[in-house]
């Protein structure tokens, strides 16, 4: 059968990236179309798989603290303290707009034409 690959993102960290992604690996390789949407059986079942996985690593753990939940608090390390920085970078490349989006910590599309 066919291969894929579920995420399920909780901080997209600055990225453009939404809740959940299902990609079909097998065809294709280069993960360029999502297809949690137009396949919502799969993507449930996927969701299914990493929930029960999530649940058998916490009941294993010999830790009481989800290092997971420690993650979501601090957000991504790649853009821990970094808005500022990056709020340059978005002014200078003509994609401010994106900003006050980025403060309240929503994903937004960084991607777009400039204006």
């Amino acid at each position: 059968g066919d291969a894929y690959m579920c995420l399920w993102t909780l901080n997209p960290g600055y990225k453009m990236i939404g809740p959940l992604a299902l990609f079909n690996l097998s065809e294709d390789p280069h993960e360029q179309v999502d297809i949690s949407t137009t396949s919502p059986e799969l993507a449930n079942l996927a969701m299914r798989y990493l929930t029960e996985w999530q649940r058998d690593v916490a009941r294993s753990s010999r830790h009481a603290v989800d290092p997971m939940m420690i993650s979501l608090r601090e957000g991504p390390l790649h853009s821990r303290g970094m808005l500022e920085a990056y709020s340059e970078r978005l002014r200078s490349t003509g994609r401010a707009a994106h900003i006050p989006a980025l403060v309240a910590g929503e994903s937004v599309d960084l991607n777009v034409s400039r204006q």
